[in-house]
């Protein structure tokens, strides 16, 4: 398991008494098969273009509500630790605005990993199909935070008519 960030860690499959040493009170499990510890199961390949980018979207989603909510170290974990999640930890520090670039962001996790060394073809979906989608589902949400309530583009379709 290694520390990332200060509220993320990466890895492999690895011990419930190792999750707990380190504080872990989330754990994404990437592989999709029951682990000795409490996870949340996101199953990916590590062959790219197999996988569903909204799962990546939905990935992103748990470990924002966990880090910036609930404010809990997240453990994202694959089986040896090698490909998806260090190239998930890399998507969701761009996504979150730490890096201004997916490239910048997985170079991070990859100097701060020993052991990181993503499947070419998982890299080249996440920049090619993910990180557009991710961008995109960042600005609506970032707009609808800024956007006061009741004025938003429901609001505007629910006016329509009345009057």
């Amino acid at each position: 398991m290694e520390k990332i960030t200060e509220d993320i860690y990466i890895g492999g499959i690895t011990t419930k008494r190792d999750v707990e040493v380190h504080g872990i009170r989330h754990v994404i499990n990437l592989v999709g098969r029951k682990v000795s510890y409490r996870s949340k199961m996101f199953p990916l390949m590590d062959s790219g273009f197999n996988n569903d980018p909204l799962q990546f979207l939905r990935i992103l989603q748990d470990i924002d509500k966990h880090v910036k909510r609930r404010r809990v170290p997240v453990f994202i974990h694959c089986a040896m630790g090698m490909s998806r999640s260090p190239v998930v930890c890399a998507l969701y520090l761009y996504y979150d605005q730490r890096f201004g670039t997916f490239e910048d962001a997985l170079s991070y996790v990859l100097e701060m990993s020993r052991v990181a060394k993503p499947n070419p073809s998982l890299v080249d979906f996440v920049r090619f199909q993910v990180v557009p989608l991710a961008v995109k589902k960042r600005k609506r949400s970032a707009s609808r935070k800024a956007m006061p309530r009741g004025q938003g583009p429901a609001a505007k379709r629910n006016s329509k008519g009345k009057g």
